[in-house]
């Protein structure tokens, strides 16, 4: 995906936002970030989708299209990631991990051997660990198997440790970065082994409730993709993650997280991958970004997906998520990209919408 790019601002007309059939109208819900999404959805063949934004902290536009509803939870797909790495960040700021804390030197109850056994926490985290993008053709290593026995609401996460447990890296870890699934599901792992308990139960209790998320969950029908990809929020949801999240980050974390310094995603930069984001150094900080997509066709149990979301934490403080189906490919993400922030650059603090209808106020 491209890095955010702000341009002039490109407002739909209003015919475009009745076209698109508007539900669940909110207060704020025909502002400019609407508008553009709206016509962004128009020109790639998205039939449905969410799209939110909050300004100086509080929620400003919220707005559903083609019957979605812009307050229920949807699965969030690979944004599930960030959520992995305050996970990794909440132990490390108990000391019970370390960024170079190695997956061998766990806790050992049912430790990894041979050369998954020195990969980092920190490559994990940042894509580095040398494991290929696929496996066997397969970007959630097992899961093809898993379903040939049960559909996939009743698979789980632990389902997938013996495939997890016998993926090899392809080159020397630390060298490059390549995007890779099996990152997270193995810092999942590793969440799951320090903890004592599983991945999701550690991750809802300790990181999602504590930032005023009621009874956090894994997706009823895609939890099995776990710390890669298998939660589901709301919109306001996931807007309140990311502006709380990094609030758990202890500091040595956090510096680390912040420092481009080995996690570049192309040879010369300037954009890194660093606790489950990818980051660019701007004016004034860091733009903080991920997209996410899930398309799986599986006959049999007649699943047949198509979705994808996006979310940006600006620099400014200014945070958006979309969230869409079907997910129309690779150029259209990145159209999206522009079109949002000209959404964001049009768009002024105006009527906040009520916090408390989706997030608890966080508590110190």
């Amino acid at each position: 995906m491209t890095s955010p790019i702000r341009r002039r601002a490109v407002i739909a007309a209003p015919g475009v936002l009745a076209g698109m059939g508007l539900a669940h109208a909110q207060p704020a819900a025909t502002g400019p970030m609407a508008a553009v999404f709206a016509r962004w959805m128009a020109a790639h063949g998205v039939t449905s989708g969410v799209v939110a934004l909050a300004l100086e902290g509080q929620l400003v536009q919220l707005a559903g299209f083609g019957g979605a509803d812009p307050m229920a939870r949807v699965p969030v797909w690979s944004l599930s990631k960030f959520i992995t790495g305050l996970a990794v960040a909440r132990l490390a700021g108990h000391g019970r991990l370390a960024l170079e804390s190695m997956l061998g030197t766990l806790p050992p109850r049912r430790m990894l051997h041979g050369p998954l056994a020195t990969l980092r926490l920190a490559d994990l985290l940042s894509h580095r660990t040398g494991l290929a993008r696929r496996f066997g053709g397969e970007a959630v290593p097992g899961l093809q198997a898993l379903l040939r026995t049960a559909r996939p609401r009743e698979l789980s996460p632990e389902q997938l440790v013996p495939a997890l447990l016998v993926v090899r890296p392809e080159r020397p870890a630390g060298v490059a970065y390549e995007y890779a699934n099996t990152n997270f599901l193995l810092a999942g792992l590793a969440v799951a082994e320090v903890a004592g308990q599983p991945y999701a139960d550690f991750t809802a209790q300790q990181v999602l409730a504590p930032l005023g998320i009621r009874r956090p969950a894994l997706d009823s029908t895609w939890g099995v993709l776990g710390a890669t990809g298998g939660w589901s929020l709301s919109a306001p949801e996931y807007l309140a993650l990311l502006l709380r999240g990094e609030r758990l980050v202890p500091p040595a974390v956090a510096a680390w997280m912040r420092d481009p310094t080995g996690k570049a995603t192309t040879q010369d930069g300037p954009v890194f991958y660093s606790l489950g984001q990818l980051r660019r150094q701007v004016a004034g900080g860091q733009n903080r970004w991920h997209s996410g997509s899930w398309t799986y066709r599986w006959p049999a149990w007649e699943v047949d997906v198509s979705a994808g979301t996006f979310a940006v934490h600006a620099a400014d403080g200014a945070a958006w998520f979309a969230a869409y189906r079907p997910h129309p490919g690779d150029a259209a993400v990145a159209a999206l990209d522009r079109a949002l922030w000209e959404g964001r650059r049009a768009s002024s603090p105006g009527t906040a919408l009520d916090w408390s209808r989706f997030v608890d106020p966080v508590r110190s």
